[in-house]
C-alpha cells in the first residue's frame, strides 16, 4: 500500500514543553517530585528526560531561566523514526527515601501516531491503572503541555 509505505519513510520530530501540573497525587512526603518524560518504541527511538518542578502547589510549573533571565518551560525534542510502532509516556515520580530510588506516583501513556501538534492537557492516573481520585481538584490531576510535530523524511542508509 502506497499510503503506508509513505508514512514508514517519515519520521517525527516531537517538541513538548511542560507548562504546567494542577493537583498532582502525593505520597505525604516533602520530598520534590519530578517529571520523566520518555518515548518507548524501536531502540533507536526510545529516550527520556527528566524535569524537576520550580514552584509547589496547587500548580506545579517546571521551567529553566533562559539567556534573557526569564523563567520559560524547556523544550524536550524527540526524534521518533517509527511513530506507528512509539509511545509518549509521562510519569510523575519522587524519591523514596527509604529505597533510595523514584518512586512512580502517576502516569499517562498515548500512541505517538495519535498525537496532535498544540495546547493538550494530559491526564493523569494512578500507577495501579485505576484514574487518580486523591482530593477534592481529582478532576484536575494532570499536566498542561504544549506539543510541537513535524514530519521528516527519514534517510535511507
Amino acid at each position: 500500500d502506497k499510503g503506508a509505505a509513505s508514512m514508514a519513510a517519515e519520521s517525527l520530530r516531537l517538541d513538548l514543553r511542560v507548562l504546567a501540573a494542577r493537583a498532582l497525587p502525593s505520597s505525604g512526603s516533602t520530598n520534590p517530585v519530578s517529571l520523566a518524560v520518555s518515548i518507548w518504541g524501536e531502540s533507536g527511538d526510545c529516550a527520556r528526560e527528566v524535569c524537576r518542578p520550580v514552584a509547589a502547589e496547587p500548580v506545579v510549573i517546571w521551567a529553566e531561566t533562559d539567556a534573557s533571565g526569564q523563567k520559560q518551560p524547556r523544550v524536550m525534542t524527540f526524534k521518533v523514526n517509527s511513530p506507528g510502532t512509539a509511545l509518549l509516556s509521562f510519569e510523575v515520580v519522587e524519591l523514596d527515601p527509604l529505597l533510595g530510588r523514584p518512586k512512580r506516583l502517576a502516569a499517562f501513556a498515548a500512541p505517538v501516531e495519535g498525537l496532535r501538534s498544540g495546547l493538550r492537557w494530559v491526564p493523569l492516573w494512578a500507577t495501579t491503572g485505576i484514574e487518580v481520585r486523591k482530593g477534592e481538584l481529582s478532576q484536575l490531576c494532570g499536566l498542561l503541555v504544549h506539543s510541537v510535530m513535524q514530519k521528516e523524511a527519514r534517510r535511507r542508509k
